[in-house]
């Protein structure tokens, strides 16, 4: 299902076209009858010779209500330009004409009306050659030139054998199942509650969905659908749809809010964008100066951050910061007008390029613009590794959303990235642990920089420590805890990090103990042989070692503590274990003394010992016994 947009001067019969194609007239304001002038935007639909249905947008031509104008084409797929035929092109004519260029509708075509008045072929002729100059160079540049008079219905079937055409040259919308409705009219119906339409941008809706208008934050359900007053159990992108809301007053819905199904567009006090300036304007757009931002349905008051720059003079270009009073939802790609608030003048347009520019940009550095250059108009890959050069973990639906490309587009952009190395692919050996997880390969580069300092300086600091772990690397380095341990396993993988029983280190890292060091641990040594199984107490072994050398012996796992104040040799942990368990398989159970009179030790080390091996889960306590713990 495709959306219409007209567009053209004030008076030049627009509405009464649109009622001559559909049999519906647009104009619903008592104020708009007696004034013979569309004020409001209004709406109407027709089947075209195919039977597709199309919704139409009746826009007001008149420059004062130029801002409803734009709450209407943000959406549209198609433009209808009006030109009287009598008058020719005029000056809403130009300023329509621009607003469309800068919103790159994909097509349109032209018609023009009130031929009925016209008896002159000659005066026909000027004003066909009027048009021709007038649209070279925009999306009506050899658009077809229908003649009509809505008055005696001649040129009607072949406007719409040329709109068909037109349509037919339109891709279907994107189905990024994302929903998105920019709300162009709120209203309430005695006994259904709160009714907001406007054009599915993206997505389908369905009643029963949840939704959420952005940038209020309100929460809703859908009560029911309507695409051309007809009640429909599905809503697809392109429609217009009217949906009726439970949940949320219409005072808390204004036309521009945005409704989702999700919160995708996250709204925007700041944006990065590309700015393109109309030519035929009289006006300069300078640094800091105020303007009007129009997006889809909404408006907002900011202020332009030129880049790079310090003025955009007419016809020029160029990339920018707009700093906006209140919040936007956005999305990356999206299309806006510019306009002075005073005097209220459209003065040209552009692209969203990031939709939430965390801080100001030094005006006038270079690789601030370039990144803006590159996410404007660089290949999907190049932007998709700008977009992830800030991530540490991300998924297919994340840049998806991020970029405003299809996953499909996405995936297969990513694919290529992993192949030349450029992405990795973090594997998981769960296959239901969501969808798949990428890096940026130079993110995580730039990390390992930080991580190898930081290693480097610890190592000079603690020559008798063998490593970190990964949770003090984190913390000190304030990485972010949902990639870090995905992080250490790529170092140790690539050979970068040496990873063991929680410790990490750089490979060139190996603890070496002074002459003084080593006598002392010679006398450990011998201390412990005399009796291995009632070893020193903590005081005396660090009378004998000092306190590093400890700690050393107790990283390197040469020393094993099993409480506060005792520790035992590896070899001896071995011995008593490999006891504990053949004597409980063999007789079912051990109590302390009989553990104690094995090795010849007091009660303190061995209740110490089998309670370290409770805590390991090697055993458990029952009353004075133990016995093996049964695992599943």
């Amino acid at each position: 299902m495709k959306v219409v947009g007209t567009a053209g001067h004030v008076d030049h019969g627009k509405s009464t076209l649109v009622k001559a194609l559909t049999g519906i007239d647009p104009d619903r304001l008592k104020e708009e009858k007696d004034r013979e002038m569309t004020i409001e935007l209004g709406f109407a639909w027709l089947s075209l010779p195919d039977g597709e249905p199309v919704g139409i947008i009746d826009v007001p031509g008149h420059r004062d209500f130029l801002e409803n104008m734009l709450a209407g084409v943000g959406g549209i797929d198609a433009a209808l330009m009006v030109i009287a035929a009598d008058e020719g092109i005029m000056p809403q004519t130009r300023e329509h004409l621009a607003i469309l260029n800068l919103l790159a509708i994909p097509r349109g075509l032209i018609a023009l009306t009130k031929c009925d008045l016209i008896r002159d072929s000659e005066w026909l002729t000027m004003i066909r050659s009027d048009i021709e100059t007038a649209v070279r160079g925009t999306l009506l540049e050899n658009a077809p030139v229908i003649p009509v008079s809505a008055k005696t219905g001649v040129g009607i079937f072949d406007l719409l054998a040329a709109l068909q055409d037109i349509l037919d040259q339109v891709p279907a919308r994107q189905d990024k199942g994302n929903p998105r409705i920019s709300v162009d009219r709120v209203f309430s119906i005695q006994g259904f509650g709160t009714v907001v339409t406007g054009t599915l941008l993206d997505g389908k809706l369905s009643p029963g969905d949840e939704v959420v208008f952005l940038p209020s934050g309100k929460k809703g359900r859908i009560r029911g659908l309507q695409t051309h007053k007809e009640k429909v159990e599905e809503a697809v992108p392109g429609s217009r749809v009217a949906v009726n809301i439970t949940g949320v007053d219409r005072n808390d819905i204004s036309r521009g809010d945005l409704l989702m199904t999700r919160s995708t567009s996250k709204p925007s006090f700041r944006i990065d964008v590309f700015i393109d300036l109309i030519n035929e304007i009289e006006f300069s757009l300078k640094h800091n100066d105020q303007i009007k931002i129009f997006h889809l349905a909404a408006e907002r008051i900011g202020r332009v951050r030129l880049l790079g720059k310090e003025s955009l003079s007419p016809g020029e270009n160029g990339y920018a910061q707009i700093e906006l009073s209140t919040p936007l939802p956005v999305e990356r790609g999206d299309r806006f007008i510019l306009r002075l608030p005073s005097p209220a003048v459209t003065i040209g347009g552009g692209i969203i390029l990031n939709t939430d520019s965390a801080r100001r940009y030094k005006r006038y550095a270079e690789e601030v613009i370039n990144r803006l250059a590159v996410l404007h108009i660089g290949t999907l890959e190049d932007q998709i590794l700008e977009l992830s050069s800030g991530l540490y973990i991300w998924t297919i639906p994340d840049l998806a959303n991020m970029s405003g490309k299809p996953d499909s587009e996405i995936t297969a952009a990513v694919e290529s990235l992993v192949e030349h190395n450029r992405i990795i692919h973090i594997s998981s050996e769960n296959p239901d642990s969501g969808p798949e997880r990428f890096v940026n390969r130079q993110k995580w580069e730039d990390e390992w920089d930080r991580v190898e300092n930081f290693l480097k300086i610890f190592h000079l600091q603690n020559p008798l420590r063998t490593g970190v772990t990964g949770e003090e690397i984190r913390t000190r380095l304030k990485l972010d805890c949902t990639f870090t341990d995905a992080f250490l396993e790529w170092l140790k993988n690539e050979g970068k990090l040496i990873g063991n029983r929680g410790l990490y280190q750089l490979p060139n890292h190996h603890v070496q103990y002074s002459r003084n060091q080593q006598s002392r641990i010679e006398q450990f040594k011998n201390e412990y042989a005399r009796t291995p199984f009632s070893p020193p107490d903590m005081e005396k072994l660090i009378d004998i070692l000092g306190e590093d050398v400890l700690n050393s012996l107790v990283e390197a796992r040469e020393l094993v503590r099993v409480s506060a104040d005792i520790f035992y040799r590896r070899d001896e942990i071995e011995k008593m274990q490999q006891f504990v368990v053949t004597h409980i398989q063999q007789k079912g159970s051990l109590t302390v003394a009989e553990f104690r009179d094995e090795f010849q030790t007091s009660r303190k080390y061995a209740l110490a010992f089998l309670e370290y091996l409770d805590k390991t889960g090697v055993t458990v306590r029952e009353g004075d016994l133990r016995k093996l713990r049964i695992t599943a």
